[in-house]
C-alpha cells in the first residue's frame, strides 16, 4: 500500500511539474496532454487498489492526495505564465511561440531588439527572394498578416518586408526600420527624447496610443542623424477595457446560496435525501405544467424571430463579421452537443420507458419501444437546444451589438435600463450561476456514477459511495488544474480527439449491431418524433398518467437543460460574434442535434432490439434497477469488449474533465466583471468554483443519488427559468427598438447651406473620389479636423446642460451624450485600412489606404469623412444627434 501511495504522489507531481514547465523548445499543449494521461494513470491506479484498503487507510488516502492536490493547484495559481506581448494574425501564433518565450523571461534570455523592417518595391519578387534566404538557413516561408506585410520568424525574430506607408519609392531610410525591444511607456518617451536631444529627429506622431492591426499599441518613430528609422517597441496596450475583478455582489449571493446547500446535503444526507424527494414530488404536482409550457415558449420565441425581419439583425454590430468561418462554427457547435450524460442515459432511459412509461403497462412490445424511443428524443430533441439559442442569443447582442457586459443582466437593459448594474441586475446573474452550478453538479454526478460502473467492470471496482468521492475529487482536482494552469490548448486537442473516440465509438455500434435494423429506426424515430412535437410538448398525463413519472422525467430534463443554459449560452455567444440571428438560430438548433439524435437511436435501439428479438428482458430490468452498468452490460455482447469498454470509459473521463474545466471557467467569468468580452474570470474563482461542484457533487450523492441529483436540479433551474421568460421580453422590446432606429435612420435633418459634402465643386468632388490616403494622413486628419469638430459641438451641449463625454485616442474619437434611463447618443470616428482596389494607381497597388468610418450605436454607417471640413462634420453630428432625438421620441 505504501508503494502504491508513492507511486500515485509521484506521478501526480510530475503531472503538476509539466503543467507549470517552460522549457524551450516545446509546446505547452504538449505537456498538458502529458499531465493529464499521467492523472488517468494514478487514479486508475487507485480505483484498483481500493479493493483492498479498510475505510481508515482509504481516507487517509484521500487526505494526502486532497493535500497533494492542493499543492499542484497552488503552483499552478502562483507560478509564472506566459502571456505574449503582441497578439498577432493567428497564422503566426505557432511560430512565435519561442517570441512569447523570450519575452516572459527576460533575465534568462535578455534581447534588445524586436524585429527589423525592410521596404520593398516588388512585394512578389522580395517574397520569393527572402523565402529562399530564409529557408537556406533552416527557417520558414514568410506568411502575410492582416495589413498585407510579410513577416519572417527566426530563433525569436521577426523579420518583416513591406511597402513604405507614404506611398514613394523604398530605399534604405523609406521602409526599412529597426524595431527596439522596451518594456514601457516611460522608458519609451526616455528613449525618444534623449534621441531627439543628440542629432535624431521625431518623425510621424509624437509617442502614445496608436490603432494597429485591431490593438491599442503604445509606439514611437525616430530617425538618427543618418536617416535612418527606428521603431519602439509593440506593447499592446488596451486602455479601454477594465482588469478583471471578481463582482461581489453576485459572487456573495451566489456562493452563499450554493455553499450553504452544499454543506447541509454533505452533513446531513439523510434528510437532505428525504427533503429532495419530497420537494420533487411537489414540483412535479404543482410547477410541472409551467416547466413544460416555459421550455415550449422559448422554442416558440427563439424560431419565431429567426423567422420574422429580426432575423438579418446580426449579433455585432451591422459592419461585423463572423470570426470563425461556417466550418470551425459548425464544428464547435456540434462538440457542444456531446456530453458525458449521453453515455449514462443512451441505453437507460430508453429501456427505463420501455418498462416504466408514463400511461399503461410497460413491456408493450413494438409499440411500447417506439414510444419510449419518442420520449427520449423529445427530451435531447429541440427543446434544450432552444433554451440555450435564447440564453446566447441574449448574451451575445446586448453585448456584441449594444455594448453591454456579457452577461445575463444585459438582456433586462431594455426594462429596467441601467439598473442592470444594480441589485436587480446582480440577482439575475445570481439565479443564473446558482441554476448553473446544480446543473453541472447534476452532469457530474452522473458522470462519476457512470465511470464508477466502467471501473467495476474492468477491475470490479466496488459501487460505493466512498469510491464515488474518491472520483469526484479525483476529476474535479484534474478539471481545475487545467482551468487554472494554462494548457488549455492541450485540453483543446484531446477534447478534439476524444471527439473523433466518440463518433468512432457510436460508428462501431452501428457497424457491428444490426445495421440495417438501426438505420431504419433511426428513420421511424424521427418521423415519429417529429410527428408527435408538439402535442408531447404540452402533455402532462393529466388523465391516468404517474405524476411521478413526470417529474422524475420530463420536469427534470427541462429544469436541467435551463441549468445549463448560461453555462452553454455563454460558450454559443463567443463563438458567434457577427452571425445573423437566423443562422444563429438554426444552427444552434440543428447542428449538434442531428448528432444527438442519431447517437441516442443507435446506442438505444441496438438495446431495445436485445430485449424484443434476442430474449435479453434482464438487461431491461438492470436500466430500472441499476442505470449506470446498463450500458457496459450491453457492450458485453459486442467483439472486444473489454477494449471498447475501455475505450468507453477513458472518453468518459476526458468530457467529464473538459466540461467541469468549462464550467468552472464559465461560472468565474459569470461572477466577474470587467475585461473584454473575451476574457476569463480570475483563476481563483475557477478553484472555488471547482471546489464547490465537487463538495455538491459528492453531497448529493451520499442524500440519494440518481433521485436526488434531479430533484436539485428541478428546485435550483425553477427560480432562472422566470428569468429566461424576462430575457423574451427585453429581447422583445430590444428588436421594437430596431425598427425604431430604422425609422429614425429616415428621417432627414435639413443641412446648412454651404456646410454639406456635396456642395464642393466638381473637380474637388472627383479628386476626392479618386483618392486613397495612406494611414498617417487620416491620423493628421482626425487631430486637425475631426477633433476640433467633436469639441466644438460637445462644448456647446455642455453650456445646455447636458452630460457630454469625450474621448480622444490615436485612431478612434468618440463623443457621446448622457439620456439617463434612455439609449445614449455616441458618435464615433475610427481610422479603418483596406486593400488598395485593382484600379487605383499603378504605384498604389499591394497598398492599403484608409477611412475615418462613422460609427453609431449600432456599428459602422459605412461612410467616409475625410475630405469632410470641420463646419461639414459638425452639421453630421448635430444630423445623426437628431435622428438619434427621433428614435427616442418613437421608442417611448
Amino acid at each position: 500500500m505504501a508503494l502504491f501511495f508513492v507511486i500515485c504522489s509521484a506521478l501526480i507531481d510530475v503531472a503538476a511539474n509539466l503543467m507549470v514547465a517552460k522549457s524551450d523548445g516545446f509546446r505547452r499543449w504538449r505537456w498538458g496532454v502529458g499531465a493529464i494521461v499521467l492523472v488517468w494513470i494514478a487514479f486508475a491506479l487507485l480505483g484498483q487498489a481500493v479493493r483492498y484498503m479498510d475505510l481508515a487507510t482509504a481516507y487517509a488516502m484521500w487526505g494526502a492526495i486532497g493535500v497533494i492536490g492542493t499543492a499542484t493547484c497552488g503552483r499552478l495559481l502562483f507560478g509564472n505564465r506566459l502571456r505574449p506581448i503582441v497578439r498577432l494574425e493567428p497564422r503566426l501564433i505557432a511560430a512565435i511561440d519561442t517570441v512569447a518565450d523570450t519575452r516572459a523571461f527576460p533575465q534568462r534570455n535578455a534581447r534588445m531588439f524586436s524585429h527589423v523592417t525592410v521596404g520593398t518595391n516588388d512585394m512578389e519578387i522580395s517574397r520569393r527572394f527572402y523565402d529562399a534566404l530564409f529557408t537556406a538557413v533552416g527557417g520558414r516561408a514568410g506568411v502575410f498578416d492582416d495589413e498585407g506585410k510579410l513577416v519572417y520568424i527566426k530563433d525569436g525574430r521577426m523579420f518583416i518586408v513591406t511597402p513604405p506607408i507614404d506611398g514613394q519609392a523604398a530605399c534604405h531610410a523609406n521602409g526599412g526600420t529597426i524595431g527596439f525591444a522596451l518594456t514601457d511607456p516611460q522608458a519609451v518617451h526616455a528613449w525618444q527624447e534623449a534621441g531627439a536631444a543628440h542629432g535624431g529627429t521625431t518623425v510621424e506622431d509624437p509617442a502614445g496610443v496608436r490603432q494597429k492591426a485591431g490593438r491599442q499599441l503604445y509606439l514611437a518613430y525616430l530617425r538618427d542623424p543618418d536617416g535612418n528609422k527606428l521603431w519602439l517597441p509593440m506593447e499592446a496596450l488596451e486602455p479601454q477595457h477594465q482588469p478583471v475583478r471578481t463582482l461581489r455582489p453576485v459572487f456573495a449571493f451566489a456562493a452563499i446560496v450554493v455553499v450553504a446547500f452544499a454543506l447541509f446535503v454533505s452533513l446531513f444526507p439523510l434528510g437532505a435525501g428525504r427533503m429532495l424527494v419530497k420537494a420533487q414530488d411537489w414540483a412535479a404536482l404543482n410547477v410541472g405544467w409551467y416547466y413544460l409550457l416555459a421550455m415550449t415558449l422559448y422554442l416558440v420565441f427563439v424560431v419565431g424571430v429567426a423567422l420574422s425581419k429580426y432575423g438579418g439583425i446580426k449579433l455585432g454590430a451591422d459592419h461585423d463579421e463572423p470570426e470563425f468561418s461556417y466550418l470551425s462554427w459548425a464544428g464547435m457547435l456540434f462538440a457542444a452537443g456531446i456530453s458525458i450524460t449521453l453515455f449514462f442515459f443512451c441505453v437507460s432511459e430508453p429501456l427505463t420507458h420501455y418498462l416504466q412509461p408514463p400511461q399503461g403497462d410497460g413491456a408493450a412490445g413494438e409499440a411500447g419501444a417506439r414510444q419510449a424511443m419518442q420520449l427520449l428524443f423529445l427530451h435531447w430533441g429541440l427543446h434544450g437546444w432552444g433554451v440555450f439559442a435564447l440564453a446566447a442569443m441574449a448574451m451575445a447582442y446586448f453585448a456584441y451589438r449594444h455594448n453591454l457586459p456579457l452577461a445575463l443582466r444585459s438582456a433586462l437593459y431594455p426594462l429596467i435600463g441601467k439598473r442592470i448594474n444594480g441589485p436587480i441586475g446582480y440577482t439575475v446573474d445570481a439565479l443564473g450561476i446558482v441554476a448553473t452550478v446544480f446543473g453541472i453538479g447534476a452532469d457530474m454526478g452522473f458522470g462519476v456514477l457512470h465511470l464508477n460502473a466502467g471501473l467495476s467492470h474492468l477491475f470490479n471496482v466496488p459501487h460505493s459511495n466512498l469510491v464515488q468521492i474518491l472520483l469526484v475529487v479525483a476529476m474535479m482536482g484534474a478539471a481545475v488544474a487545467v482551468a487554472v494552469s494554462g494548457v488549455e490548448k492541450g485540453v483543446r486537442w484531446m477534447a478534439n480527439i476524444n471527439m473523433l473516440l466518440a463518433i468512432a465509438l457510436v460508428l462501431f455500434m452501428l457497424c457491428a449491431g444490426p445495421t440495417q435494423y438501426l438505420l431504419s429506426t433511426l428513420m421511424q424515430n424521427l418521423g415519429d418524433y417529429l410527428g408527435s412535437v408538439v402535442g408531447k410538448s404540452f402533455d402532462v398525463y393529466a388523465y391516468g398518467g404517474r405524476p411521478e413519472w413526470l417529474g422524475g422525467w420530463t420536469v427534470f430534463y427541462w429544469a436541467w437543460w435551463i441549468g445549463w443554459a448560461p453555462f452553454v449560452g455563454l460558450f454559443i455567444a463567443r463563438i458567434s460574434r457577427g452571425r445573423t440571428i437566423r443562422e444563429f438560430v438554426f444552427g444552434v438548433l440543428l447542428i449538434p442535434l442531428g448528432f444527438t439524435l442519431a447517437w441516442l437511436s443507435i446506442f438505444g435501439n441496438s438495446a431495445l432490439d436485445q430485449v424484443l428479438h434476442h430474449g435479453q428482458q434482464q438487461l431491461a430490468q438492470l436500466a430500472v434497477d441499476d442505470p449506470p452498468t446498463v450500458l457496459y452490460a450491453l457492450l458485453d455482447g459486442y467483439p472486444w469488449s473489454k477494449a471498447v469498454i475501455g475505450v468507453t470509459v477513458l472518453v468518459s473521463f476526458i468530457f467529464f474533465v473538459t466540461s467541469a474545466d468549462s464550467g468552472a471557467v464559465v461560472l468565474s467569468t459569470l461572477s466577474s466583471h470587467g475585461g473584454a468580452p473575451e476574457d476569463d474570470g480570475p483563476r481563483w474563482l475557477r478553484v472555488f468554483w471547482g471546489t464547490v461542484i465537487a463538495v455538491l457533487t459528492a453531497g448529493l450523492l451520499l442524500a440519494g443519488s440518481i433521485d436526488a441529483l434531479k430533484s436539485a436540479v428541478v428546485l435550483a433551474s425553477l427560480p432562472f427559468s422566470a428569468v429566461l421568460l424576462l430575457m423574451m421580453w427585453g429581447l422583445t422590446r430590444a428588436f421594437s427598438d430596431e425598427s425604431h432606429r430604422k425609422r429614425a435612420q429616415q428621417f432627414r435633418p435639413s443641412p446648412l447651406i454651404g456646410d454639406d459634402r456635396h456642395h464642393q465643386g466638381w473637380r474637388q468632388r472627383l479628386t476626392q473620389a479618386m483618392h486613397f490616403p495612406v494611414r498617417d494622413q487620416v491620423y493628421r486628419f482626425m487631430d486637425d479636423t475631426v477633433k476640433p469638430a467633436m469639441e466644438a459641438v460637445a462644448e456647446q451641449l455642455r453650456e445646455q446642460g447636458w452630460d457630454v463625454q469625450t474621448r480622444f485616442e490615436a485612431g478612434d474619437m468618440e463623443l457621446s451624450v448622457n439620456h439617463g434611463e434612455q439609449q445614449d447618443f455616441q458618435y464615433r470616428v475610427i481610422l479603418s485600412g483596406y486593400l488598395t482596389p485593382s484600379f487605383a494607381a499603378q504605384q498604389l497597388r499591394n497598398q492599403r489606404y484608409y477611412r475615418a468610418e462613422v460609427h453609431l450605436y449600432e456599428g459602422s454607417q459605412d461612410y467616409d469623412l475625410v475630405g469632410y471640413s470641420r463646419k461639414q462634420i459638425i452639421n453630421d453630428i448635430i444630423s445623426q444627434y437628431e435622428r438619434h432625438l427621433q428614435f427616442l421620441h418613437l421608442s417611448r
